[in-house]
């Protein structure tokens, strides 16, 4: 069995969201996020079936693609959309381990900070652009992408 200690969680941060989901007349079974990918330094974006697990690596057939260009924008973008929307998850409490003492501003900070709502199930985040929302409760998160690539192509952009 896997043992983990305090020490091994307190350089890991990890955040948690969930799909749509499907709402039914006794409740809501949850759903899940299906896609997986990774950004490489911002400029590479890999993709497909593979799974980062030991069984995965050594016994499975795989599909791997890895992608650079202007399609890492998108997958960027979906990233961030997701960062923000996704929820702080408390590995001391997932692994029942006591979480260690914190100086008393790094609480103060953590508790500030309100709690965003949910997207309504019929609002995808790729029907919101910046500025276009018709609804105030959509937050899309406002920022562009800079790097400093695009500044060859383009010359000295604005920031």
């Amino acid at each position: 069995r896997l043992q983990i200690g305090a020490q091994h969680l307190r350089n890991i941060r990890a955040r948690t969201l969930q799909g749509i989901g499907l709402g039914l007349s006794f409740g809501k079974l949850p759903g899940s996020l299906c896609n997986k990918y990774m950004l490489v330094d911002g400029d590479k974006v890999v993709f497909g079936s593979y799974s980062f697990t030991w069984s995965t690596a050594r016994m499975d057939r795989n599909m791997i693609t890895v992608t650079t260009g202007q399609v890492v924008d998108f997958y960027d973008r979906d990233f961030r959309e997701l960062y923000a929307i996704s929820e702080k998850l408390d590995l001391y409490r997932e692994f029942h381990l006591s979480s260690p003492t914190t100086n008393s501003t790094a609480t103060l900070r953590s508790k500030a900070a309100p709690k965003r709502p949910p997207l309504p199930a019929t609002t995808s985040r790729f029907q919101v652009s910046l500025g276009d929302s018709r609804n105030p409760e959509i937050q899309v998160p406002a920022h562009k992408f800079y790097n400093p690539k695009y500044e060859l192509a383009f010359g000295n952009v604005p920031r």
